[in-house]
C-alpha cells in the first residue's frame, strides 16, 4: 500500500490479493470504502470466511484511519458474509441553543478544523 497514490490504487491493491478474502469497492454514497468478504481462492469447497472483517493500522501507519476504514465489520447473514463500510462522513448534533463558539468546539471535537471569521458585513458579520 505504500505505493498507493489514489483511492483507486488502494482498491486495486486490496482486490489484487486473491488469498486475502476481501473485495473492496467505493461505497454507495461515494464517501468511503466498502469491504466485503469474498470466497478465498484455492479453498475446496469454496467457502467464505466465518469471522468479521477487521481493519487496523500497523507499524505506526495511519492509512486505514485516514480512509475511514479502521474498525470491525458486521456479519450479514442474508449474504453469508462480513461487511465493513468505511466513510469519511462526519456528523455533529446541532441544537437551537448552539452558538458559533459551541459549534466550532463540536466540529473540532469531531476532528475537523474550523474558525470563526468576520466577513465585514454589517448585520451578521460572523461566520464559521
Amino acid at each position: 500500500m505504500a505505493e498507493a497514490k489514489t483511492v483507486g490504487d488502494v482498491l486495486d491493491a486490496i482486490n489484487a490479493m486473491a488469498d486475502f478474502g476481501v473485495q473492496a469497492t467505493i461505497n454507495d454514497r461515494g464517501d468511503g470504502i466498502t469491504l466485503v468478504e469474498a470466497y478465498i481462492a484455492g479453498t475446496e469447497p469454496a467457502v467464505p470466511p466465518t469471522g468479521n472483517i477487521s481493519v487496523a493500522d500497523f507499524d505506526d501507519g495511519t492509512l486505514a484511519r485516514k480512509l475511514g476504514i479502521a474498525g470491525q465489520g458486521n456479519r450479514d447473514n442474508t449474504i453469508a458474509a462480513s461487511i465493513f463500510e468505511g466513510s469519511l462522513k462526519t456528523s455533529i448534533e446541532v441544537m437551537s441553543s448552539d452558538t458559533l463558539e459551541s459549534l466550532m468546539y463540536r466540529i473540532s471535537e469531531a476532528g475537523l478544523k474550523t474558525a470563526i471569521v468576520n466577513d465585514g458585513s454589517s448585520a451578521t458579520p460572523y461566520r464559521l
